[in-house]
């Protein structure tokens, strides 16, 4: 994934893994631009959950 808004997205799901999410968190710890920007996707997802819950717990994860 070279846009990082996908990597982004991908990290918080959970899809990152292995060498490529040990890379991204070190990028993040390096890097406090992308460390505000993981934190505003963060608080969205949260925000959706809270504004669109549905009965099996919240977002389907998808559509984050």
């Amino acid at each position: 994934m070279t846009d990082r808004y996908e990597t982004i997205a991908a990290y918080l799901d959970g899809s990152l893994t292995g060498a490529v999410r040990l890379r991204f968190e070190a990028e993040k710890q390096a890097d406090e631009t992308l460390v505000a920007e993981v934190n505003q996707w963060q608080a969205n997802d949260a925000t959706l959950r809270a504004a669109f819950p549905i009965a099996d717990g919240g977002v389907d994860a998808a559509m984050l």
